[in-house]
């Protein structure tokens, strides 16, 4: 087949050395993990059997267009599932329930000669929380809930290479998360595709190795 419509997985296209850390760890552990290409990591719930399902990721293309005021606070203060996930007790809980941190300098807008200083706006919505007490929920219930507002970009192995960059290029994503397309269930990590990858696949494709 034409290579843009071959399989990531023939072309060699999928990197299966991702980086990941798992769903109850502070998020501030995963951003010190990130790497430089993708500029990201996936957050995942480890199975019995040793499998990896994507719950969510925490990457420099995410963060870039999120709320930093509230994205610096929840990296401080929730764990790698809640910050992806976000979450909701009881479905009626405001978004004026979860508590601002303190206002510092830093977080001061200056208005002009004469007038008070105000405190910037601290928004949660634009990064999906809705409440703070998200560690009482389960995690098959938040993830659930994650899929419905903005789960994670991914495809399946078996997806063709055109596929894949139209994902990519439609969301102006850095990457592609890979699940595993023979597995009986939704979102089994098994890697990633950046954009180096693609560009290693298709020259390694059309300027093969001298043997």
């Amino acid at each position: 087949a034409p290579i843009p419509l071959s399989p990531i997985s023939s072309l060699g296209a999928i990197n299966p050395h991702y980086c990941h850390v798992d769903a109850s760890v502070p998020a501030m552990e995963a951003i010190q993990k990130v790497p430089p290409d993708p500029s990201a990591v996936a957050v995942v719930e480890t199975t019995p059997d040793g499998t990896r399902k994507i719950l969510g990721d925490i990457s420099a293309y995410k963060l870039w267009k999120c709320d930093y005021v509230a994205a610096a606070w929840a990296l401080i203060n929730l764990s790698a599932g809640q910050f992806v996930i976000g979450a909701d007790d009881n479905e009626s809980t405001p978004i004026s329930a979860i508590p601002v941190p303190p206002i510092s300098s830093s977080l001061v807008e200056e208005i002009g000669p004469g007038r008070s200083p105000r405190a910037k706006k601290f928004s949660s919505r634009s990064i999906g929380f809705l409440n703070s007490q998200a560690h009482q929920m389960a995690f098959g219930r938040m993830r659930s809930m994650y899929r419905g507002r903005s789960a994670p970009l991914m495809c399946k192995s078996t997806s063709s290479l055109a596929a894949v960059m139209a994902q990519m290029l439609s969301h102006r994503a850095t990457h592609v998360w890979v699940t595993d397309a023979e597995s009986e269930e939704d979102g089994v990590l098994v890697g990633v595709v950046g954009y180096t990858d693609i560009f290693n696949a298709v020259t390694k494709s059309v300027y093969p190795a001298a043997s």
